[in-house]
Parts: structure tokens; sequence; C-alpha cells
């Protein structure tokens, strides 16, 4: 198999993976909204429970649909030339792919309570210390897919860093990079 192609097959899988959850969050949300309905306490509010279950059913089938895109973006560095393309893939471009699919995977939990964290500012008017913290802990998750997705490159290159240094190289030198 080539690069593209394991990107490609991880995105859906991934994709289904979040299709999968939109149903948990689905049902939940439902069942959230009959409750309010049969206590009349339906108001705007109670929409907020179908964001998390639209965010994580349009990211799966973006992944699903989209996933040889996504595959292009993340493999597009890997792949110098057209010829080089059904090679084996080496670790540290396993790595590569694995880190972007692994910040893929943060981003896509992340993004429904981003949502719910931006409406929960907009209609609490008193907000709570507990909220701004969950605020801080998505933005965090947010940076660190974000990081994980486009700098798996620059992290892969981190870690290799970090695994050689001090360790003298084949000319007798302790940096590697030279």
């Amino acid at each position: 198999m080539s690069k593209h192609e394991i990107v490609t097959l991880s995105c859906k899988l991934l994709g289904i993976f979040f299709i999968a959850n939109s149903l948990v969050y689905c049902i939940t949300s439902i069942s959230t909204i009959i409750n309010l309905i049969q206590e009349y306490q339906f108001n705007f509010f109670a929409y907020t429970y179908v964001g998390p279950f639209l965010i994580y059913l349009i990211f799966g089938l973006i992944l699903w649909f989209y996933g040889s895109s996504v595959a292009n973006i993340i493999t597009k560095e890997m792949d110098t030339n057209a010829a080089d393309k059904h090679t084996r893939v080496t670790a540290d471009e396993a790595q590569s792919i694995g880190f972007s699919l692994i910040g893929l995977y943060i981003l896509g939990g992340a993004l429904p309570k981003l949502s719910s964290f931006f409406v929960a500012l907009m209609l609490v008017p008193n907000t709570s210390f507990a909220t701004i913290s969950r605020g801080i802990e998505v933005v965090v998750q947010v940076v660190l897919g974000l990081f994980l997705l486009l700098g798996s490159q620059g992290l892969l290159g981190a870690i290799k860093a970090l695994r050689y240094s001090g360790r003298p190289n084949k000319n007798g030198d302790s940096d590697p990079h030279e």
C-alpha cells in the first residue's frame, strides 16, 4: 500500500468512529430535548444539545467522503516524486502519519466541546471558574490537535533530535544535524 492509501484508509476509519460517536450524541440529544419538552422548559438553550451531535456527524462525514483530500494534505511533504508513491513506508513516515491522525482525533473530539463552551459563554451571564477552566482545556485540545495535525514533520524532527542528542554520529561529532 502507498502512503496515500494508508492515510486515506485511516481517515475513513476515523470518520466511521466520529459518525458512530455522533449517533451516541444523537440519542442523548433527543432524550434531553424530549425531557425538556415534557417539563415545559424548552427554550433556545435546548438547541445547544444538538451541537455536539452535528459537529461529530459533519466531521465524520468530511473524513469519510474527503479522506483522500485530507490524505493529500497530510502526505504532501512525504511524497517527493511521483515514482516514489508506491515504495514502502519508513518508520519516520509512519510516525508522521500517526501524529497527524492523532491530531485529527484530538481536534475532532475538541470541536463539539468548543461549540458548547461558546454557547455557554453566550447564554450564561455569570461565567464560573469551572466554565473558564473547561474553556482553557478545550483551547489547549484544539491547539494540540492542530499542532499534531499540521506540524507532524516538525514534531518528528524534534523527537529525532531528542533521541539522538548527545550521541556521537559517524564523524565523531555529537550534533547529528551537521
